[in-house]
């Protein structure tokens, strides 16, 4: 586990579990909405879902790939963490954060 795809896989699914401990705590606070409201923040899952989906179908592609091919793979991986941390933050800034979740 010493080489830099390694390192750099392993750093994202540490940052994809916090998100997943994100997502889970935004499906609770779903259920304390009225109704309206949790038909606007079910589509805000369903859209974080999607793209933690994309996040792990780029890390399984990463830790496949040959050691001098995984860079090439980075930018992809890195892009759609980004996309992802940053629809985590504006669900918790639209819905607020329950506790339990990271800031």
């Amino acid at each position: 586990m010493g080489s830099q795809r390694d390192q750099y896989v392993n750093n994202l699914k540490e940052r994809l579990d916090e998100w997943n401990r994100d997502i889970d705590g935004l499906e609770v606070r779903a259920r304390e909405l009225a109704s309206t409201a949790r038909e606007q923040y079910e589509e805000q899952m369903r859209n974080l879902r999607s793209r933690r989906g994309d996040l792990e179908a780029r890390l399984d592609s990463m830790s496949g790939a040959a050691e001098d091919a995984w860079e090439d793979l980075k930018g992809g991986a890195e892009a759609a963490a980004e996309t992802l941390g940053s629809a985590i933050r504006a669900a918790r800034a639209r819905f607020g954060s329950p506790a339990g979740t990271s800031s």
